[in-house]
């Protein structure tokens, strides 16, 4: 369910490491942020309301602490701002805590998949999918996966480099 946005993060993450401070890394942080940002708006109104009504308290609770944890390591990170000399540390920090999020998530997922019919399931992830679109954009989904580049541009940049 969350393939997508996983491939978005660890190339946001990839992009943010590659650049040294100045402007190019603020927009990473910005387009990093957003990304996470909108993936935690979207468990909120799907994954988190269906696990309160169909998982055990302590599951729910598990996934909704490690949610929290990568809010408030994604808020260091941005306090921080790209141009600390302790702005890889931070990104470190959220890396880490993004990758116990997908674990927890994966649980809760497989939970998920046995407790509820697969029309359930469908309109989970088409609920979340809107959500996240709604908050980082169709556009700016794009911009995160292809790296600022269209999907079509993406193609003609990769078929331009292989000859």
């Amino acid at each position: 369910m969350f393939t997508k946005r996983r491939a978005v993060f660890a190339a946001s993450f990839q992009r943010l490491s590659s650049f040294p401070p100045g402007p190019q890394r603020e927009v990473a942080l910005e387009a990093l942020a957003r990304s996470i940002g909108g993936h935690l708006r979207s468990v909120e109104m799907g994954t988190n309301a269906a696990l309160r009504k169909v998982a055990p308290r302590r599951v729910a609770a598990a996934v909704l602490e490690q949610y929290a944890e990568v809010g408030s390591t994604l808020a260091d990170l941005l306090s921080a701002g790209p141009r600390s000399p302790l702005f890889p540390a931070f990104v470190s920090d959220l890396e880490a805590a993004v990758r116990r999020m997908n674990k927890r998530e994966d649980a809760a997922l497989d939970l998920l998949e046995g407790r509820l019919n697969d029309s359930a399931l469908l309109i989970l992830e088409v609920t979340m999918d809107q959500r996240y679109e709604d908050y980082v954009g169709v556009a700016g989904f794009d911009e995160l996966l292809y790296n600022g580049a269209s999907p079509a541009q993406s193609t003609q940049q990769g078929m331009s480099q292989s000859r």
